[in-house]
């Protein structure tokens, strides 16, 4: 096992949730953008294998963006 973190750029507004989406967890962990960031930290990735993640973000107007999947090993 081993963390890590992850940072997702965005241009919903500030104060707003972005969902990221990792194999092998229940729910996404969310983060609220600041400064058109969201950062997600120490993020516990177990046990010792390839991950997919996909960030998803919404802004105001109900508009749904989805990153491409990223792989980490």
């Amino acid at each position: 096992p081993f963390a890590t973190s992850f940072t997702v750029s965005t241009d919903i507004e500030d104060g707003r949730e972005v969902e990221l989406a990792i194999t092998g967890t229940a729910t996404p962990l969310r983060a609220a953008v600041m400064a058109g960031m969201a950062r997600f930290a120490n993020v516990r990735l177990s046990p010792d294998g390839e991950f997919v993640t996909r960030a998803t973000c919404t802004n105001r107007a109900g508009n749904v963006g989805r990153s491409a999947e990223s792989r980490f090993t």
